[in-house]
């Protein structure tokens, strides 16, 4: 036993001396654990990358790449005012996602920067060099996404619908309408509403881009005002969910607020009219109507009086107090009309879409 254990010791020696035990490598540390990470969207006031809806798409990779790295995310968007690189060299954004252009300009702006590999040849993260360390750590994560069946559905469901009336035949298909699908059904079915005519406001307003803003103020997928995202506690308009809930939350006050109105495809137009008008206007016109109508009585018979109001078929007609004809109207009358016109045609379009 003694002289097989020293041949035992020997060959060990031997063996380690030869062939020395491989180094096992440690799992790369996580540079963003614990942080909270400022996202930036460069993708415009409304802009559209090869029919992916890219700003929506990357909004929800973010997401994703935060509750899987134990980080947190802060996302804002850039419009086409703000120069959104300039923003990251001064630290107001950590990351920058962004479509790859290739111009020179902008080619020179990146060589100052870490740049994550291309996802779907299309859109990079980017972030200043001090960060480049993060976009390291990143682009596994990112390239490992971009290669699964997952990122393929994803994209799948960010596909741009340029036209209701002649959307790709996917849709169809699919008998889908949005990346949103789900949260316009619940949101649609807390206010008692057909969920396609609540896709009908939001594509009208957006055509399901998160990165849309008016000179106003108007945000998001529903174009939510200031004092929508104030009364409805909006933490951050550009994130889908929280917009739709306001906006969708907003038409069914305004629901209830002419709920008197009969027939409900009535009371629908009024309360169209009064989302993109606003509601103090239809109400004032709605007040100047019955006035008129009190009026007309003393010198009018009832039936010339009904007829008048049958003829009013919109909420948006209701502000004049004498007939008028539309060059006569006030602008916001006319694009009233034609804003319930649009979400109309939309609604009749996506019925045709998805049937059920």
């Amino acid at each position: 036993m003694g002289i097989a254990a020293e041949i035992l010791g020997a060959v060990a020696v031997a063996l380690a001396i030869y062939f020395p035990a491989r180094e096992v490598s440690k799992p790369e540390a996580n540079p963003v654990e614990g942080l909270t990470l400022e996202f930036g969207l460069d993708f415009g006031h409304f802009k559209i990358e090869n029919d992916i809806l890219y700003a929506g798409l990357s909004y929800e990779m973010i997401q994703r790449f935060a509750a899987e790295n134990d980080c947190k995310a802060e996302i804002r968007a850039f419009y086409k005012y703000e120069n959104a690189l300039d923003s990251l060299k001064n630290g107001v954004v950590d990351i920058l996602v962004m479509p790859c252009r290739d111009s020179a300009h902008h080619r020179m702006h990146l060589d100052s920067l870490a740049a994550s590999k291309r996802l779907n040849k299309e859109i990079c993260w980017v972030a200043r060099k001090e960060n480049k360390e993060i976009i390291s750590y990143m682009n596994p994560w990112l390239r490992s996404l971009c290669h699964s069946d997952e990122f393929d559905e994803m994209l799948e469901r960010f596909r741009f619908m340029p036209s209701s009336s002649r959307p790709p035949k996917e849709f169809k298909q699919q008998r889908r309408l949005s990346p949103y699908d789900d949260i316009i059904k619940f949101r649609a079915d807390s206010i008692g509403w057909d969920w396609r005519l609540l896709a009908a406001v939001i594509y009208t307003e957006s055509k399901f881009a998160i990165n849309v803003s008016s000179p106003k103020g108007a945000k998001g997928l529903m174009q939510i005002m200031p004092l929508t995202v104030k009364v409805y506690d909006v933490q951050n308009p550009l994130d889908p969910e929280e917009n739709i809930r306001a906006g969708a939350n907003y038409l069914g006050r305004l629901d209830k607020l002419f709920r008197k109105i009969e027939p409900a495809q009535e009371r629908v137009k009024y309360v169209l009219g009064a989302y993109t008008a606003g509601e103090s206007r239809i109400l004032q016109g709605m007040q100047k109507m019955e006035m008129a109508a009190r009026d007309s009585l003393e010198n009018a018979e009832i039936d010339s009086v009904v007829a008048a109001q049958v003829d009013s078929v919109k909420a948006a007609d209701m502000d004049s107090t004498s007939v008028s004809t539309p060059a006569e109207q006030p602008k916001w009358i006319t694009n009233a009309n034609m804003y319930i016109d649009r979400v109309m045609k939309v609604y009749a379009d996506f019925c045709r879409i998805c049937p059920e």
